[in-house]
């Protein structure tokens, strides 16, 4: 793949930003837990959901944009707009009600400190490399870009988070996320067309016109069930796996500390005050046996669903 230009940027944007971490999975599958308690680890400089960065994502993988302009733009916006305004504290989110609050991760001590200590760019980045401050980027559906953004940040390490079908499923429909007025703002970018109803750009071809009349379950079901066995394709398709860790959400819940160890360790991170904080929120009851009824879902899809779920160990019993 070629990744030249005419243009050229400063080379410590990629040397920061190399062994950055990468949180994806499906929507509803757990990320924002996942996320939210790496953003707790020593080094971590969080970033939850940026658009821009997944806008950028769709767009290349779109082939809408070149590798090489896709390359220089996650490079300039991952480590001038991300991580060194965090590292500022700059565009933190104080809503605490939120699941990206700046708090939950980090002191108010710490936040004062870097806004009166840290008075520039220059100042961010010395702090960033005596810290060894790390970029930590939380976002669902960029299974499709793993290898670009590894091939660009040659240190990163990829964290994808897995959870039942079933589950997945009833809180994506929970949510009323394929719902049409939903689809009318959400989920984009869309695919060009004259329907009534927006179409995913990762909607598959023969499936578009169906889309416009399936179901939310049928939609649920599909999307989990194409998502899953992309990321099961792109795992065996790695000749290394040392830089990816696969969650399980059910795991997590059932074995906290133990994962969470693991975790910390794996990514050489070591756990805060605020990781033992964010552990003691989670609780083993919170997985509730769920059951789908298959009459909701079209059968070609429910066959794909069924193939994917059992891929990964789920059973649909």
């Amino acid at each position: 793949m070629n990744y030249s230009t005419s243009l050229e940027f400063p080379k410590i944007a990629n040397q920061s930003l190399k062994n950055a971490v990468f949180i994806t999975g499906l929507p509803r599958s757990g990320t924002t837990l996942v996320g939210q308690l790496v953003s707790t680890l020593e080094k971590s400089e969080y970033y939850f959901e940026p658009p821009t960065f997944y806008a950028l994502c769709c767009l290349y993988q779109a082939g809408e944009i070149s590798a090489s302009s896709a390359r220089q733009l996650l490079e300039v916006y991952l480590y001038e707009d991300c991580f060194l305004e965090s590292v500022l504290g700059r565009k933190v989110n104080l809503r605490s009600t939120d699941d990206s609050f700046f708090l939950n991760s980090k002191s108010q001590e710490e936040l004062l400190s870097r806004w009166k200590t840290r008075k520039n760019r220059k100042d961010a980045q010395q702090v960033a490399h005596d810290q060894k401050a790390r970029l930590v980027i939380k976002m669902p559906m960029i299974m499709n870009c793993l290898d670009f953004l590894k091939a660009i940040f040659t240190e990163s390490k990829m964290i994808i988070v897995m959870r039942s079908g079933m589950s997945v499923v009833h809180s994506l429909v929970k949510k009323k996320w394929f719902e049409n007025d939903y689809l009318q703002t959400e989920l984009w970018p869309y695919q060009q067309s004259n329907s009534k109803i927006p179409v995913p750009y990762w909607v598959e071809s023969i499936y578009q016109l169906e889309w416009q009349h399936w179901n939310v379950w049928t939609r649920a079901a599909y999307t989990w069930s194409l998502q899953s066995h992309l990321t099961w394709q792109w795992y065996q398709s790695q000749k290394h796996t040392d830089h990816i860790q696969i969650i399980c959400y059910e795991t997590l819940l059932k074995d906290k500390e133990n994962v969470m160890q693991a975790l910390s360790a794996w990514l050489q991170q070591p756990q805060t005050f605020y990781t033992k904080l964010m552990l003691k929120k989670i609780h083993h009851d919170s997985i509730i046996p769920l059951f789908l009824d298959t009459d909701l879902i079209a059968d070609h899809i429910m066959q794909k669903f069924e193939a994917a779920n059992r891929l990964w160990g789920y059973s649909m019993t």
